[in-house]
């Protein structure tokens, strides 16, 4: 995946495309925080901002082609990258994730990246982007009730069930070793 990522954010941001305005929207679910159970929280401290900006670090650790892929096609002009966020990196709902992850980019190419919180995106009149997610009610995320503080001020975000099941259920039968 990483270097066919690569490849495609070079095509265009060069040649015919290098002065072209090109906006890459990723559909959610690329940063897969459900997919990542190895990090020293459990149970409900798992939903952590902590736990979170945990798991996104260890995201960054194991794929920084992806991420410099896209920073290198940030950097260059005319071009955007929008992130809509779907139920699988749900936890970009908490403000520290959001914030580390445009952290993780250079200052130049943070101008060019959107992170959003939206259900839908209309990049242009015609053209509806919703991740799907919402129309289930075992992946419905409502955004703004989904982030709750403790009495310590630690903010923890509020799962829909289905995040419940990939992480208890599925990830033990996935790809991770035994």
């Amino acid at each position: 995946f990483s270097t066919e990522l690569h490849n495609f954010l070079e095509h265009f941001s060069t040649g015919e495309y290098a002065n072209r305005e090109v906006e890459l929207v990723i559909n959610g679910d690329m940063v897969d925080l459900l997919a990542v159970p190895f990090v020293p929280y459990f149970d409900d401290e798992f939903w952590s901002e902590d736990a979170a900006q945990a798991k996104l670090k260890l995201v960054f650790e194991a794929h920084p082609e992806v991420f410099k892929a896209m920073n290198l096609f940030l950097e260059r002009s005319h071009k955007k990258i929008t992130y809509i966020i779907g139920n699988h990196d749900g936890e970009f709902a908490l403000p520290g994730v959001r914030e580390d992850f445009i952290a993780y980019f250079s200052p130049k190419a943070q101008e060019s990246l959107v992170v959003t919180l939206l259900d839908e995106y209309t990049p242009l009149d015609g053209i509806l982007i919703k991740h799907g997610h919402q129309y289930e009610k075992a992946h419905s995320i409502d955004f703004e009730k989904s982030v709750v503080t403790d009495e310590n001020g630690r903010r923890y975000f509020i799962p829909p069930w289905g995040s419940y099941y990939v992480v208890r259920v599925i990830n033990k039968f996935n790809h991770w070793p035994k």
